[in-house]
């Protein structure tokens, strides 16, 4: 209920976002008692700022780098937890994340896909801080990243359950904590990117069918005729290597750049490959883990 408010003041569609400023009353009218939210100032939210922990290459550069080795697969972490885990999931990202925010301490945020997550993020914590924000193989792959921030919030679940014991014994500063506040949204989006990144059978098939009507030249010319284009550099390079196993296609460097060339082979299947079938094992783990996960705290 907003009392004494211009109609051109509110919200013109459900996607507009708003701050408001509430107040809580009892409404008592003819015996009966009812709650009331009373809007008392309401103006459009500010765009915060979420800066990236890793800095990504541009897409052909992070996947030659991927194609040579040079990739961030998470490692394993051992050692005494450094962070204390608070799980508060069904608290709600925004209000979890705009406590910690306005508290003025440092906060990193932690998600499933930095590049996806960014634009939507820092809209819901415009005006309440800057935040950091990483992935979860960004920061296992290097969990110093860590070490500025006492509060990590994890809005997305990550893709193994024993990821959360590992990052809290990432580096941290004193009475470092690690907020668990994703809820059944980001278990979807989670299981969204996972699949995104490892089904590989839509991204070999088009990687496949480029590289076919390309013959030979470079990654850049071979992702130029993808259509669609894999939507990662690591889901590109998956591509090229699972065709590489099958003896489908051979991957050189040369003195400019990479050199992709199309190889005439027997049918195969694509579970020969040892690449494709350790993305389907993670995939189904994954799949598994994230359906019986509970996106709430008990």
């Amino acid at each position: 209920m907003a009392f004494r408010t211009a109609a051109g003041s509110l919200p013109s569609s459900a996607e507009e976002r708003c701050d408001a400023a509430v107040q809580l009353e009892l409404n008592e009218w003819k015996g009966i008692v009812e709650p009331r939210l009373v809007v008392r100032a309401l103006c459009p939210t500010l765009r915060g700022e979420c800066d990236p922990l890793v800095v990504e290459p541009p897409f052909l550069d992070a996947v030659v780098r991927e194609l040579e080795g040079h990739n961030r697969e998470p490692k394993p972490l051992t050692g005494p937890p450094t962070r204390a885990i608070r799980d508060r999931r069904g608290e709600g990202f925004a209000g979890v994340a705009g406590d910690l925010l306005s508290s003025g301490e440092s906060v990193a945020i932690v998600c499933s896909d930095s590049a996806r997550r960014r634009e939507g993020l820092e809209t819901v914590v415009g005006g309440m801080g800057c935040a950091a924000l990483g992935s979860w193989d960004d920061l296992l792959a290097d969990p110093a990243l860590a070490g500025p921030f006492r509060h990590l919030v994890a809005l997305d679940p990550p893709l193994d359950p024993a990821a959360v014991d590992a990052l809290a014994s990432s580096p941290a500063p004193e009475y470092g904590l690690l907020h668990l506040a994703w809820g059944p949204a980001e278990v979807d989006f989670a299981l969204a990117v996972a699949r995104s990144e490892l089904d590989m059978r839509p991204s070999v098939t088009v990687v496949y069918r480029a590289l076919r009507e390309v013959g030979e030249g470079s990654v850049a010319q071979v992702l130029d005729a993808c259509d669609p284009r894999p939507r990662s550099p690591r889901a590109a390079a998956r591509a090229l290597r699972i065709l590489t196993e099958l003896g489908l296609a051979a991957v050189e460097r040369s003195d400019a750049s990479v050199v992709c060339r199309f190889l005439q082979a027997a049918q195969t299947q694509l579970e020969s490959s040892p690449t494709y079938r350790a993305c389907q094992a993670r995939l189904q783990a994954a799949e598994a883990h994230l359906r019986a996960a509970p996106a709430r705290a008990a």
